[in-house]
C-alpha cells in the first residue's frame, strides 16, 4: 500500500514537471511570436543627428548643441567662440614654433606648408569684423580666411595629414568658426555650428590640461554672468 501511494506521488510529480515546462515554452513563443509581429518604429533623427545632415559635422563633435550658449544669439556665440578659440590658441603655436608643418598629398606630389599664422590671422579678421554685428557672408577677407583652410581640412580629412588630436581640435574650432560666417543659412544651422566649435576648442583645452576643469568652469560661468547682466541691461 505504501509503495502505491509512493508511486502515485511520483507519477503526480511529474505530470505537474511536465506541465510548468510545457507553460513555459508557450509562454516564450508568445513573447517571441509578438516581438516579430510588432510593427517596426519609424527611425527619427534626434536634433543633433539632424543638425549633423544639414551642416556636415561629425556627431562626435556635437555634444553640446543643449548646452546654454546654443541658446545665445549668433553674436553671442560667436564671441564666445572666439574666446574660448584664443585660450587654446597655445596649443597651435607650440605646435608650428618647432618645426614647420607640410603634407603632401600624394608620395610624388607637391610639399604643402601651412601657414604658423593662420589661425591667428583668422581670428583677427573674425574680431575686427564682429565688433557690432555677426559678420556679412560676403565679407571678402573672411573669406579668403576660410579658402585658405579648405586644402588642409581635405588633407585632414583624406589622411595625408594626420595632426595630434589637440592640434586638429583646435584647428577644426578656427574653421568652425569661419564656417559658421561664410556658409551661414538659417540661425539653426549657424547655431549648431558655433556650438561645435565652442566645444572643439574647449576639447583641445581639456584634453592639453591648458587650464584646470575649475578654471574652464569658472570662465564660462564668468562670461554667462557677462551676458546675463547685459540682457538685463537691454531690459531696463
Amino acid at each position: 500500500m505504501l509503495i502505491a501511494i509512493i508511486i502515485l506521488n511520483l507519477l503526480l510529480l511529474a505530470l505537474w514537471c511536465i506541465w510548468k515546462l510545457r507553460k513555459s515554452e508557450i509562454q516564450h513563443t508568445t513573447v517571441v511570436v509578438a516581438e516579430q509581429s510588432a510593427p517596426a518604429k519609424e527611425l527619427q533623427l534626434s536634433p543633433v543627428s539632424e543638425a549633423t545632415v544639414v551642416t556636415g559635422i561629425p556627431v562626435a563633435d556635437m555634444i553640446f548643441t543643449n548646452v546654454w550658449w546654443y541658446k545665445l544669439s549668433t553674436l553671442q556665440q560667436l564671441q564666445l567662440a572666439l574666446a574660448v578659440s584664443q585660450k587654446a590658441l597655445p596649443v597651435w603655436e607650440k605646435y608650428t614654433a618647432v618645426k614647420d608643418v607640410t603634407y603632401r598629398t600624394s608620395a610624388t606630389g607637391t610639399v604643402n606648408k601651412i601657414d604658423h599664422k593662420i589661425l591667428q590671422t583668422a581670428i583677427d579678421e573674425i574680431i575686427q569684423s564682429s565688433q557690432f554685428q555677426f559678420p556679412d557672408k560676403d565679407n571678402k577677407r573672411i573669406n579668403n580666411c576660410y579658402n585658405s583652410f579648405i586644402s588642409t581640412v581635405l588633407a585632414m580629412q583624406d589622411g595625408v595629414w594626420q595632426p595630434p588630436y589637440p592640434v586638429k581640435k583646435i584647428f577644426m574650432a578656427v574653421y568652425s568658426i569661419l564656417k559658421s560666417i561664410v556658409e551661414q543659412n538659417n540661425y539653426s544651422d549657424t547655431a549648431t555650428i558655433l556650438s561645435v566649435a565652442i566645444n572643439q576648442a574647449l576639447d583641445c583645452i581639456d584634453i592639453t590640461k591648458l587650464y584646470i576643469r575649475m578654471e574652464i568652469d569658472s570662465f564660462l560661468e564668468e562670461y554667462k554672468n557677462k551676458l546675463s547682466a547685459n540682457v538685463c541691461k537691454l531690459s531696463l
